[in-house]
């Protein structure tokens, strides 16, 4: 089927559908969340969303306009001067606006000049890593491309006839421009950098927007506006509309688009949806109020209407089919704005503009609420990890996670995150919960978990343990230390010192000390098993003498472990070597002694330890 066989008659062909499931005031999405991101008395105004992150301007103590962004959790001002700053633009964690006509952007940690010109720069438009605006280049306007990633400005346009309101999406850069006699619509695509025109006609071609693989804008084909939408993969242009009334702000997501345009029965405008995929145009507003200034995202639309009095905001749900009134109050609200379900505003409080936030919120979930570490050894630890999830498509902001107060001196808790954190639909946090007993008895601990979850804004995770006193006899020990050589020598992590042969002889030499200090204590030769044991500590100690047979990374740990395993021994000097009392400049030492010097003095004899 062709574009022209596609064309949409009003009125005449397409049955409009009426959305079911209308509810004002009391209709607003069950456990959502409701915010209201100022409070001040001055204006505040324009916001646009990404996310859960909202950017908009203020008129700070009544003067001039400075940038401010919300992130989810806490509200930050990104300027501070005595200029104006205007037209915010939002995308992830990129922020950009304009101020004394050059485009700026901030990247989360410093504000840049992204226009490099001395001309008059329009306002800019960002998405994803693209930031396109139109400038003024001293005889007409150009378009111009900037990506946050290469960091590179790219002129799109350099010609004598005007070009105006460039939008971006990941791929590619919509326009309209001069043509000649009238305006028509360019796009670009950022991959080839081939640019096609898209409209070649008699009639004016404005206000395009790209999304996806679609591109929709308006054309005065008949005089008056009407809605146009290309295909790109195909190359086909579809009219949407026919009618003998202005349609306007045409948005287009995927291949859903939407517009606003007059309704013949009672006068007013109403809000209209082309769902792409179902090839039908849904009527979302249906009164005798005037509804304008339609957004779109993949999941929903919003708009503001009047309800009789006032202006309010209405959002249609895309997948269940249902519309929601989000405000309901005796003042303006207006210009709302919309990225998944989350959705923006501005309204009055009475006295002046504020800004307001609407979203699904999320819904907390952890991995178990108890846990018992059981009997853990005194000096040793064990670890559990607890998974904080956010399982439904709204934010969750972890705001704290402590131990309650005097609690938890045996536990620890880590996530290596700055609270709070914002989780969004289906991300998770995982806490690593450590449990180190200090003293031989049974302890317990409470985790807080505190969020904006409507209904468990609170979560208790108990946590309990038993310290015990390590009662392994010395076989027992020796096995242990005999089952890490073996694991660490088959890891990898340990290994013989030297070369080739040179290597493997002291790697197998090493053993052989382990297994006679087994053997020695299997036989009660308490003793017999020290000299083994130090002798085999000394050969992994690091130190230069004597020379080290085993290296690796876990080889300090065994040398921890045969060094531990002695003193539970009492092995200090127990083969043999003599217990020695010295002197040196920090007062009287003892040491063992596989031989000293003897230095002479006048007043005392002086004696340096050796092993």
């Amino acid at each position: 089927m062709t574009g022209g066989e596609k064309l949409k008659i009003w009125l005449a062909v397409i049955i409009f559908l009426s959305v079911t499931g209308w509810a004002r005031g009391a209709g607003e999405p069950n456990d959502w969340l409701f915010l209201q991101l100022t409070d001040n008395t001055y204006n505040d105004r324009y916001p646009e969303i990404s996310g859960s992150s909202v950017v908009w301007q203020s008129w700070v103590n009544n003067q001039d306009a400075e940038i401010f962004l919300y992130d989810g959790v806490t509200t930050s001002r990104l300027t501070d001067n005595a200029y104006d700053e205007d037209y915010p633009g939002i995308s992830g964690l990129n922020v950009i606006w304009r101020y004394n006509d050059q485009v700026l952007l901030y990247d989360g940690m410093d504000v840049i000049q992204v226009s490099d010109d001395g001309y008059f720069n329009a306002p800019a438009h960002i998405f994803g890593s693209n930031v396109v605006w139109d400038g003024y280049d001293g005889s007409d306007y150009e378009i111009f491309l900037y990506n946050t990633d290469s960091d590179q400005i790219t002129q799109l346009t350099d010609n004598s006839i005007d070009e105006w309101e460039p939008y971006a999406s990941d791929t590619h850069v919509v326009w309209y421009g001069f043509g000649g006699g009238d305006y028509e619509i360019y796009l670009y695509d950022i991959e080839t950098g081939q640019t096609v025109q898209l409209t070649n006609n008699s009639y004016e071609d404005r206000e395009a927007y790209v999304s996806d693989s679609y591109v929709v804008w308006l054309g005065w084909k008949s005089g008056n506006s009407d809605v146009f939408l290309y295909d790109i993969e195909t190359g086909v242009t579809t009219q949407l509309t026919n009618t003998p009334f202005d349609e306007r702000g045409c948005r287009v997501s995927g291949s859903n688009v939407v517009w606003y345009g007059l309704d013949d029965q009672d006068w007013d405008f109403e809000i209209y949806l082309y769902k792409g995929q179902s090839d039908e145009i849904l009527k979302l507003s249906d009164d005798s109020y005037d509804d304008f200034a339609p957004d779109i995202s993949d999941l929903g639309v919003v708009w503001y209407g009047k309800d009789g009095s006032d202006y309010e905001i209405y959002m249609y749900d895309i997948e269940s089919g249902q519309n929601f009134q989000l405000s309901d109050n005796s003042y303006t609200d207006i210009y709302p704005k919309i990225s998944g379900l989350n959705v923006v505003w501005y309204g009055s409080d009475g006295s002046d503009d504020e800004i307001y936030f609407a979203g699904p919120a999320g819904d907390i979930e952890v991995s178990f609420l108890t846990h018992d570490f059981g009997d853990v050894y005194l000096g040793s630890s064990e670890v559990a990890s607890l998974t904080i999830s956010n399982v439904e498509s709204g934010s969750l902001t972890i705001a704290d996670i402590a131990f309650l107060e005097n609690d938890g001196n045996d536990f620890s808790a880590t996530y290596g995150m700055e609270l709070p954190i914002v989780l969004q639909g289906g991300q998770s946090l995982d806490v690593m919960i450590t449990y180190t007993p200090s003293t031989a008895e049974t302890v317990s601990a409470v985790l807080e978990i505190q969020s904006d979850d409507l209904d468990e804004a609170l979560i208790e995770v108990e946590l309990s343990g038993t310290g015990i006193e390590n009662q392994s006899g010395p076989a027992e020990k020796m096995e242990e230390i005999l089952a890490f050589f073996d694991w660490a020598v088959e890891e990898g992590s340990l290994y013989g010192s030297g070369h080739g042969r040179s290597a493997e002889m002291q790697l197998k030499a090493f053993r052989n000390m382990l297994r006679r200090a087994d053997f020695f204590i299997e036989k009660g030769m308490f003793r017999a098993s020290c000299w083994q044991l130090r002798n085999a500590y000394m050969r992994t100690d690091g130190l230069r003498r004597p020379k080290d047979f085993v290296a690796g990374q876990a080889a300090a740990e065994l040398a921890y472990l045969i060094k531990d395993m002695m003193d539970s021994m009492e092995c200090k000097c127990s083969a043999g070597w003599p217990l020695m009392k010295f002197h040196n400049k920090h007062g009287m030492k003892e040491c063992c002694l596989r031989y000293y010097t003897q230095f002479r003095s006048r007043h005392h004899n002086l004696y340096k330890c050796h092993r």
